[in-house]
């Protein structure tokens, strides 16, 4: 029997469970004969664990003693360095390495003699201040063996700013849903709460709406403006500062119409989203990442035939245009007035764009054979 190659995955994440693309990633790579994979993680919760993810993945949590040191958003670049030190020796052991995102650029640096695939799931902005730092991207990608983007759009932007120079090293993977999400009949903890305050209510899906960049008080109260219709929001709850004004605005009929879920497994919200009549995605395009944005919610809602309202982002806006399973605006969310007539359009020809996002809900999944091609070639 061959002996199984051994694939050691670095990273930095808030929840190994809730990190969705990694997730599609491993069960990818653990479907690959004679492959398997371990993570090491870094994780809000600074504590050494053990443990088995829900998809039968090892994985170790680190302790990192910098993080007690230094504030938990300054000095990175330190936490990532013990924690390359602290996993120096376990990696040897390792036939490939996969870093992921542009916090962990340490271990393709540090690292000899081993392949590297380096998976940049947001564009790397430390990597674009100025020609120093653009020459050390030089040095990683010439020592990395593939480097993976979300979306063509990102690596163009990067090829543009002279960050990449050989883009044959370059590999896109498109953060579509995989089948294990589409197919997936779990249920929430608070799904029959959820239920009994919908009452057969028709309703909007919002998700991950928290940040000031995701215009969260335009996505609510156009809805509440223009619609009867209640709203379901997955993932953290909106600002403070937000909520006052929305309650200040609205009343009670924030409290009786807008229903926050806090954070859920990702394999929860297929039971949220398939019975929405439509969803928005907004991204405020004051950086290169929001701009060229490939937003899992956004691919999440299409691959139940669920239409969107979207901004003027470019990897979006392609889609809702191409397909007309939605609609894209002239602005990227900041219109008010926009979005309420959005919404109107979307309702008064609702079954075209309806029966437009159901054709081509299967457009937009998950490809094991991407996997497959980046981790045998």
């Amino acid at each position: 029997m061959d002996k199984k190659r051994k694939i050691a995955v670095v990273l930095s994440t808030g929840n190994i469970e809730n990190d969705d693309r990694i997730r599609k990633e491993i069960i990818s790579i653990q479907k690959i004969d004679n492959f398997q994979v371990k993570i090491f993680a870094k994780v809000n919760e600074n504590i050494k664990k053990d443990g088995i993810t829900t998809y039968g993945t090892p994985y170790k949590q680190l302790y990192l003693k910098s993080r007690d040191i230094f504030p938990s958003a300054k000095f990175l670049a330190f936490k990532i360095l013990e924690m390359y030190f602290r996993l120096r020796k376990e990696l040897k052991q390792y036939d490939i390495i996969w870093c992921a995102d542009e916090a962990m650029f340490i271990f393709p640096l540090l690292i000899k003699n081993k392949p590297i695939i380096w998976d940049l799931h947001e564009i790397p902005q430390l990597f674009l201040k100025n020609n120093l730092t653009k020459k050390l991207f030089h040095f990683l990608e010439r020592k990395c063996n593939f480097i993976i983007h979300a979306n063509q759009y990102r690596l163009n932007y990067l090829i543009e700013q002279k960050v990449v120079l050989l883009p044959d090293k370059h590999f896109i993977i498109r953060n579509y849903p995989d089948r294990d999400f589409i197919k997936s009949t779990l249920l929430p903890p608070s799904y029959q709460e959820i239920k009994q305050w919908l009452n057969h209510s028709k309703y909007v899906y919002l998700q991950g709406i928290s940040g000031s960049s995701r215009y969260p008080y335009h996505s609510i109260a156009s809805i509440l403006q223009s619609t009867n219709f209640k709203i379901v929001i997955t993932a953290n709850p909106i600002e403070k500062n937000i909520e006052d004004k929305l309650v200040a605005e609205f009343g009670n009929i924030f409290k009786e119409r807008v229903y926050f879920t806090g954070m859920l497994d990702q394999l929860y919200t297929p039971s949220i989203i398939k019975d929405a009549i439509f969803s928005m995605v907004f991204y405020k395009m004051d950086t290169p990442n929001n701009r060229f944005c490939e937003a899992n919610r956004f691919y999440q809602t299409l691959s139940f035939g669920v239409p969107v309202i979207c901004g003027c982002n470019e990897s979006m806006k392609e889609i809702i245009n191409q397909y007309h399973c939605g609609i894209a605006l002239k602005s990227d969310g900041n219109d008010l007035g926009e979005i309420k007539i959005a919404i109107k359009n979307m309702l008064d020809n609702y079954e075209y764009y309806s029966a437009n996002a159901v054709a081509i809900k299967d457009l937009f999944v998950w490809d094991d054979k991407k996997m497959f091609e980046l981790i045998i070639s």
